[in-house]
């Protein structure tokens, strides 16, 4: 996540790189990749309260991360919270669309409507 905002000119291209290099991998893995955490999150949440906090913290520095190149790219601060969150929900969400369909579809429309809010 951090590297995709780091090599890009914009938050709008940090977006666009993070779900184009995921909706490559879930190619070259022929859409047997995807999102560990989610994979597990859904699996034994809130069944595990260990569990649930690993999951928890890892979608916390995720959004961090998010944040944090949203702000090296010059994101307003009172918006940087919630572009984070929603980032972050349909990044995850866009993984295990694209995974059932069988199609970066969803990555690609995913990618390009979060573009625009940036914009």
């Amino acid at each position: 996540m951090e590297h995709s905002f780091r090599e890009a000119g914009s938050a709008a291209d940090g977006v666009r790189r993070l779900f184009a290099a995921s909706a490559a991998q879930m190619v070259r893995s022929k859409f047997q990749s995807g999102c560990p955490i989610t994979t597990v999150a859904l699996e034994t949440v809130p069944s595990s309260s260990a569990i649930t906090a690993a999951c928890r913290a890892a979608f916390a520095l995720w959004e961090e991360t998010l944040a944090n190149g949203l702000r090296r790219s010059g994101v307003e601060e009172d918006r940087v919270s919630n572009l984070a969150m929603t980032i972050l929900a349909t990044f995850e969400g866009a993984l295990v669309t694209s995974r059932v369909s069988q199609s970066v579809e969803p990555l690609r429309v995913g990618a390009e409507t979060v573009a625009r809010l940036l914009a």
